[in-house]
């Protein structure tokens, strides 16, 4: 995301290195980022919101309010676009902030925990907007949530104390659980064995 330097290897977007300064207001210009908990100021109109967004990530005004108009379209959220945030439930408050993070159309989309405070019926909704925004675009989701891991995902990579322990797929994940593992499921019995087997 660029907010810590790098320490160590390299981050390429689109064939555009992270560390290279003059690069670098590009290269955040092309990603779309929505934190953990992400807050809005609750009197704002959803529509002035992605204005607003629009603004800070340099969209010219001439297109600003068609690309408002688009990522309103692309969340399923334009029957929100006069309502006041305070008023929009956890999901419609997620959906209407990843709106704000596509409105300068990013090649990639990072979500970070995404599915925190929703409950099963908007998770599940979620899972199948992360899933429709990939179509498109780059997603990546950061989560300690198993049931944010959907078996049609391209690429998992397990993190411990920020190694990189595993790569692959979900089902390469299941594959390392063993019998006598804790976990509900073999994701979940896999995801401990990655991880130190629990301890």
């Amino acid at each position: 995301m660029g907010l810590v330097p790098t320490a160590a290897g390299t981050i390429e977007i689109g064939g555009s290195a992270q560390g290279e300064r003059r690069a670098r207001a590009g290269l955040m210009r092309r990603i779309g980022y929505v934190p953990q908990g992400a807050e809005v100021p609750g009197g704002a109109r959803v529509v002035d919101l992605l204005r607003y967004a629009a603004w800070l990530k340099d969209v010219p005004r001439p297109e600003a309010e068609a690309r408002v108009a688009e990522a309103l379209d692309e969340l399923d959220v334009a029957h929100l676009a006069t309502r006041r945030a305070r008023t929009l439930s956890g999901g419609e408050r997620q959906r209407v902030s990843i709106a704000m993070s596509l409105v300068h159309r990013p090649v990639l989309l990072v979500l970070d925990e995404p599915s925190v405070g929703l409950d099963p019926v908007q998770r599940v909704a979620l899972r199948g907007l992360v899933d429709r925004l990939g179509r498109t675009r780059a997603v990546v989701v950061s989560t300690h949530v198993v049931a944010d891991i959907d078996e049609h995902d391209d690429t998992v990579v397990v993190l411990d104390a920020g190694t990189v322990t595993f790569t692959g797929s979900a089902d390469g994940v299941a594959a390392r659980a063993r019998p006598g593992d804790h976990g509900a499921s073999d994701l979940e019995r896999g995801l401990w064995r990655l991880l130190g087997s629990g301890g």
